[in-house]
């Protein structure tokens, strides 16, 4: 299956350029489409193989099926063609900035996956199940909302990064954004997860509900880094995400062994979301360098920190007393939404022209 799976990403290799372009010229739609093909793609075949095969190379083929799709339909998504031509000075430039994300690609890699490769060698497959779980769904609210707004707003960095008012301007806007929605999803997800994650998912899945708590911490600090990590790539500084998943993944890499003697499973859950924590003021030391007055792009997290306070007492408070049936989960997460939202706007008037001039 890995061999056949690096097949894939040779195939993956050979898509049109141009698709990078499509992000460059904020030209999203275009570019959601190309990816609707892959999904759509990937999701059919899938499906197809995996009801004929009946093993996992169902899976294995349905992803190889969209991603050669995604290849082949990638020309006509964008006009660009490339042509084979050698520029020194072009591969040197390249070179100077391509080379920190690639050992940074690497380290990152390591961060992300220290925790599982360690599960995996020492525990078994079932507890590397589990912990997926936990893992996957802390991070869906979180590092991937962050993640789709740094690709949105990446390309608009780039215009941006010879102007340092406006560019302080809309970091300031999206990391206040992307934690006005990121913070009560994670804070919430923490505190509802060891009472309800075996009603949701069912009992043979109670063993995540802990991990899932600590790792939905962790990922709302490491959506603040990926928001870093996308302002750095547009303005030309790769080499701070080198230096800021290097220390995560060392941090981890010790963290693990006494997490894993202490709490076992929840202990390894514990030490990813710690080691996501310590580069959190790393990651605000590199922006402070490069955005200069960190007043004026960090004060505005003050009011969406207070809104999420205040709705995690209320959902702490609710959850203990409540039921822990459906009705109850419905209710506290309905609870927690309107508390959240009342308080939001109460503290700050200009949310509710911005949400509605963002779904213009």
């Amino acid at each position: 299956v890995a061999q056949f799976m690096a097949l894939t990403q040779l195939v993956r290799g050979f898509r049109s350029i141009g698709i990078v372009l499509l992000r460059r010229e904020m030209n999203f739609k275009r570019e959601s489409q190309f990816n609707l093909i892959f999904v759509v793609v990937s999701f059919i075949a899938t499906i197809g193989f995996s009801l004929y095969l009946k093993d996992v190379w169902g899976m294995v083929y349905g992803f190889f099926a969209g991603e050669a799709a995604a290849t082949i339909v990638s020309f006509y998504f964008h006009p660009y063609r490339p042509r084979f031509e050698f520029r020194m000075e072009r591969a040197a430039s390249l070179w100077n900035y391509g080379v920190w994300l690639f050992l940074s690609g690497i380290v990152s890699f390591l961060a992300l996956n220290l925790d599982k490769i360690f599960i995996g060698r020492f525990l078994n497959a079932e507890t590397l199940g589990i912990y997926y779980m936990a893992f996957y769904l802390a991070n869906l609210p979180t590092v991937e909302f962050a993640r789709l707004i740094g690709g949105v707003t990446q390309p608009a960095y780039a215009i941006l990064q010879n102007d340092q008012i406006k560019l302080t301007e809309a970091f300031s806007g999206a990391l206040h954004y992307t934690f006005l929605f990121v913070a009560p999803a994670a804070i919430g997800m923490a505190l509802l997860s060891p009472k309800y994650t075996s009603l949701i998912l069912g009992e043979k899945w109670g063993m995540a509900a802990l991990p899932l708590s600590f790792l939905a911490l962790g990922g709302l600090f490491r959506s603040i880094a990926g928001l870093g990590a996308a302002f750095f790539k547009a303005t030309g500084k790769p080499k701070p995400i080198l230096v800021i998943e290097f220390q995560r993944a060392l941090t981890l890499l010790i963290l693990l062994y006494f997490g894993y003697s202490l709490a076992g499973l929840n202990g390894i859950a514990a030490a990813s979301a710690i080691s996501s924590f310590l580069v959190f003021p790393v990651t605000l030391y590199y922006l402070h360098k490069r955005l200069g007055n960190f007043n004026k792009w960090i004060s505005g997290l003050g009011k969406p920190v207070f809104s999420t306070f205040v709705m995690g007492v209320s959902v702490f408070i609710l959850g203990w007393i409540s039921s822990g049936d459906w009705f109850g989960l419905l209710f506290i997460i309905t609870a927690g939404v309107v508390t959240y939202g009342i308080v939001s706007i109460s503290v700050d008037k200009s949310i509710l022209p911005a949400i509605k001039s963002l779904t213009k």
